[in-house]
């Protein structure tokens, strides 16, 4: 019979860093590879008297935990004002911030190679960029949607003459300097630079 590894934690400890490899689209076992026993909240302070192969699959499990509460908050990510009402994993306002700003950050490499080519969503486009920007697909095709996305609830709004800048700002709650990258998307994609 296999063994059953439970754990319960209220709230949730999510370790940044194995968010961080998340966000840049590694899976758990590329995580794993990259750093093992590490992390902020898997410490092992205390003596384990278990072999090294133990440790290194209750690391893995926690990484696959961490991977699939990360997916079930991915949701509420995508609409940040959701994040703040969702109960499903309860976090400190900082903790939110930091969240919402990490998944909807744009990598430089990216934006430039989206800018220098029209991508569109078929598969083969972001599997270039991914190849030429060295970037994960996973990576590359979220923040594609997340600029799509902003485009389209911008160009959606009433008033699309509007301050992108304070719709941005005010609508997916990411800092000013983030909102300002994706105001000149906005603005070089409106005007079919």
């Amino acid at each position: 019979m296999e063994d059953l590894l439970i754990s319960v934690c209220s709230p949730p400890e999510i370790d940044m860093d194995i968010y961080g490899y998340w966000i840049d689209g590694f899976t758990p076992d590329e995580v794993a590879k990259v750093s093992p026993f590490r992390g902020n909240h898997f410490e092992f302070s205390y003596r384990i008297e278990e072999s090294s192969a133990d440790m290194m699959r209750m690391f893995q499990f926690d990484i696959e935990d961490q991977f699939r509460c990360f997916e079930v908050l991915e949701h509420y990510l995508m609409q940040p004002y959701l994040v703040r009402s969702q109960s499903v994993c309860t976090v400190g306002p900082e903790l939110q911030s930091f969240l919402i700003e990490k998944y909807w950050s744009l990598d430089d490499a990216f934006i430039r190679e989206l800018l220098n080519k029209k991508l569109t969503k078929s598969r083969k486009d972001l599997e270039d960029a991914s190849e030429t920007t060295g970037l994960h697909l996973r990576s590359v095709m979220r923040q594609f949607d997340n600029i799509k996305r902003i485009y389209a609830a911008f160009e959606d709004t009433t008033n699309s003459s509007g301050n992108a800048f304070q719709f941005i700002s005010k609508n997916y709650l990411i800092s000013a300097q983030l909102a300002k990258k994706y105001t000149c998307l906005i603005y070089l994609m409106d005007s079919k630079f």
